[in-house]
């Protein structure tokens, strides 16, 4: 047992001088390297090429960066792009409504480098004049009021002072020069109230917040139901004062009557108090009756009323209808303070929204004489009649053949067009023959709207006379003669005619 255990010892000692034999053979061998130097010596020794370029590069902090511009003047540089990339897109002529996303989605995109570049693009360039266009950039600004802070600070804050709502126009009608389309009878009607009935709930989200920061103006490509008050809630004080800072608001009206403008505008008297701008407009025509024109007489600062192509039946079931009752409705509504009331129509007989039958309605319109301690005395009413039609096409001079007729839709959107380019109030009077405005594509002062939609208009413009109001006994005079026009009470019990 002694000598298994003692042959055992000497096995792990001959094992132990192995290893140390294997480790002892290994060869280690260094490796000299001689650099010959020309020129210099022991005092100024030449130095390596990498101690070269450290010696050569700056001493940098280890807390600190590369070297950039200030952030102040970086923001200032991408206000400027951002000003230049969207101006450039406004002043081009041939660029349609959809190109406009495309210029704001680079702005957008510029202004993400920092917080401060985000808040001078956003709240100073793309939110002074919000234009949605579309059911989808409705439903995508609603979201992103909801989820982004910074975005919902900049609307709080007040920037947005303008918006506009408009409806997708088709490939078709997006590309310059090609926007007749030939719609059925009912298709504008369909498209309209399938927008009105998509849009209702995200763009109440989108205006409520608007309004309550201090929205000034507002145009909307769709019926008014979002701005009527929620049947669900209690309509008090606070949401009747949410209206006082509007300023002006477009808005569409259905042919089939439904929301109408006493529903609007007679919430309460201090919610419009401030509105000075009211255009109504069809796409077929619309209900503009009895009732319709003292709601908007009843308005304290109203000055200026634009009707596009309203129905020649004026008067619901009920209230009459024809001639007599646009004039008795025409002369109520220059009641008040108006200064300036524009009608827009156009020349395809037949349809709705001919303008033919407004120019006698409009030209035996008269407004009471009022006298020097009236609070409206020395306001002179002003009508502009505005008869539009599709541009003239000819191979040498663009004139002399009859333009083709096109659904009444399509003017309301040229008026929508020119909407959200600020000119629906602007109709200058031009030299032109038989008072059409011949629109040239290369004419550089012409709106882009009449040239992407190559629509020209003839301007009729003159001032309501006036006359002396009838007293009590020529007035019943009259009214047992059957003929001449009478007067009804309204407001603070003034007079003003009627037909009678």
């Amino acid at each position: 047992m002694f000598s298994s255990w003692f042959g055992g010892y000497q096995a792990s000692q001959a094992r132990s001088r192995t290893q140390a034999q294997q480790r002892s053979k290994t060869i280690v061998t260094c490796k000299e390297t001689h650099f010959e130097v020309i020129g210099g010596g022991a005092q100024q020794p030449l130095q390596h090429q990498q101690q070269q370029r450290l010696a050569q590069a700056p001493h940098r902090h280890e807390d600190h960066g590369p070297p950039r511009l200030p952030l102040e003047l970086v923001t200032e540089i991408v206000f400027l792009a951002a000003r230049a990339i969207l101006l450039e897109s406004r002043d081009d002529a041939a660029s349609a409504c959809s190109s406009s996303p495309s210029a704001s989605t680079t702005a957008l995109r510029l202004a993400s480098i920092n917080t401060l570049a985000y808040n001078a693009v956003v709240g100073n360039l793309l939110l002074r004049e919000l234009i949605l266009t579309g059911a989808e950039q409705v439903a995508a600004f609603a979201h992103s009021l909801r989820k982004h802070k910074r975005l919902a600070r900049l609307v709080a804050a007040g920037k947005v002072k303008r918006l506009v709502v408009m409806q997708r126009r088709s490939r078709h009608e997006e590309r310059q020069g090609q926007g007749l389309t030939r719609d059925s009878l009912y298709d504008a009607r369909l498209r309209d109230a399938t927008f009105a009935k998509i849009v209702l709930l995200p763009l109440r989200g989108v205006v409520l917040p608007l309004v309550a920061s201090g929205l000034e103006e507002l145009h909307i490509e769709s019926i008014p139901t979002c701005l009527l008050p929620v049947p669900s809630t209690v309509s008090g004080p606070a949401s009747a004062s949410r209206w006082r800072g509007v300023r002006e608001v477009t808005f569409t009206l259905s042919p089939w009557g439904g929301t109408r403008i006493p529903d609007v505008f007679r919430s309460s008297k201090t919610a419009w108090e401030r509105l000075t701008s009211v255009q109504l407009q069809g796409s077929e025509g619309f209900r503009f009756c009895v009732s319709s024109a003292l709601a908007l007489a009843s308005l304290p600062e109203l000055r200026r009323v634009g009707m596009v192509m309203p129905s020649s039946h004026n008067g619901h079931q009920g209230e009459g209808e024809g001639y007599a009752e646009a004039l008795r409705v025409l002369v109520m509504l220059t009641s008040g303070k108006l200064e300036e009331l524009l009608v827009v129509g156009h020349d395809a007989e037949g349809w709705a929204g001919w303008s033919t039958p407004y120019r006698p309605a409009l030209r035996c319109l008269r407004v009471a004489r009022r006298g020097p301690g009236e609070a409206s005395a020395g306001r002179r009413l002003r009508i502009k009649h505005i008869t539009a039609r599709l541009r003239a096409i000819n191979e040498e001079d663009g004139a002399g053949i009859k333009p083709p007729h096109q659904h009444p839709s399509f003017f309301r959107s040229w008026i929508v067009a020119r909407t959200a380019e600020q000119t629906q109030w602007e109709w200058p009077c031009r030299d032109a023959e038989e008072g059409w405005t011949q629109i040239a594509k290369a004419e550089a002062g012409a709106p882009p709207a009449d040239v992407r939609f190559d629509v020209e208009w003839r301007c009729d413009e003159w001032e309501v006379p006036e006359e002396e109001p009838v007293s009590d006994d020529e007035e019943n005079g009259e009214r047992r003669q059957g003929r001449g026009v009478g007067y009804a009470e309204h407001g603070g019990g003034r007079a003003i005619p009627v037909a009678a």
